[in-house]
């Protein structure tokens, strides 16, 4: 596994270092913990009480150049959830999808 994924806009341990949410020492042992744990960085810093969810996926967000959706935050609408099956679902396995007129919308 490598040690940080690598993007067009950088590396998510560098961002986290540019926005000064971390520093050298805490991103070291981040990577030592991602190493030993076959985790993600992310995780890796959550973990360790270094960042919160919220602040990976900020510079996630900023990583990938797509927005960060909440999906927690978000209702599902009961009317989308009878159209699939368990065996769709099973074999799919739907992403969530806002109904019309909320701020997540369909693709």
């Amino acid at each position: 596994m490598p040690n940080q994924c690598s993007t067009r806009h950088g590396k998510l341990g560098e961002i986290l270092l540019e926005k000064g949410l971390i520093d050298e020492a805490q991103l070291r042992a981040a990577l030592e913990h991602q190493k030993a744990n076959s985790v993600m960085l992310g995780t890796s810093l959550v973990r360790l009480g270094f960042l919160n969810d919220g602040q990976v996926m900020a510079a996630l967000s900023q990583q990938y150049g797509l927005a960060a959706v909440d999906l927690a935050s978000l209702e599902v609408d009961p009317k989308a959830v009878k159209l699939i099956t368990v065996e769709m679902a099973l074999k799919h396995k739907p992403n969530a999808r806002a109904r019309p007129g909320t701020s997540l919308s369909p693709r």
